[in-house]
């Protein structure tokens, strides 16, 4: 036979335990919050989650973009694991990339093409990973973190719920490295 145990059915189990009790609430509120987004098994209710002020997430940029190459936006992928996707226009111009001084090849679709940052801790969502591009003559580094992505939501986005999912991840982050430390 099978055998089904759910996230939720293992922080109902460890929400006693004072010394997970945190973490567990805020990653319960995290999922919560995600369904509720992303509009699968939404909850009839979402819980309250305190609103956050971003403003030592901004992002962070440094030099020149070779020529003919721009930086389009980023985007943050909450899947299994937590990943920051930067893309950029490079109008067939060679460029390279790396990523926390680590060359990375890019994945190009049309004229567009990206590079991520994978496998994102939740202790680390607030860690800003230096994505580099450059060429023969130009060097443009780029400082974000999945918490410069909150801000942003929060500062540009009309929508509630992504504004509350923001902040639950947030709210994550912070238990995390409360529990972690």
């Amino acid at each position: 036979g099978s055998f089904k145990y759910s996230v939720n059915d293992y922080l109902s189990a460890v929400k006693s335990d004072d010394s997970i009790s945190e973490l567990s609430k805020a990653m319960l509120n995290y999922g919560l919050c995600s369904q509720d987004y992303f509009g699968y098994n939404a909850p009839s209710k979402t819980p309250d989650i305190a609103t956050v002020r971003y403003s030592e997430y901004d992002v962070k940029t440094e030099g020149t973009l070779p020529e003919g190459v721009t930086y389009v936006g980023s985007s943050l992928l909450l899947n299994t694991k937590t990943t920051i996707r930067h893309y950029f226009k490079t109008n067939g111009n060679t460029v390279n990339f790396k990523i926390e001084g680590n060359p990375v090849t890019a994945t190009t679709i049309g004229n567009i093409c990206y590079v991520e940052v994978k496998d994102i801790k939740a202790v680390d969502l607030d860690k800003a990973y230096e994505v580099t591009v450059s060429d023969e003559s130009s060097i443009y580094t780029l400082k974000y973190s999945a918490m410069s992505y909150c801000q942003k939501a929060n500062s540009v986005s009309t929508d509630s719920k992504l504004k509350t999912l923001a902040d639950s991840l947030y709210w994550y982050c912070v238990a995390a490295k409360e529990y972690f430390k």
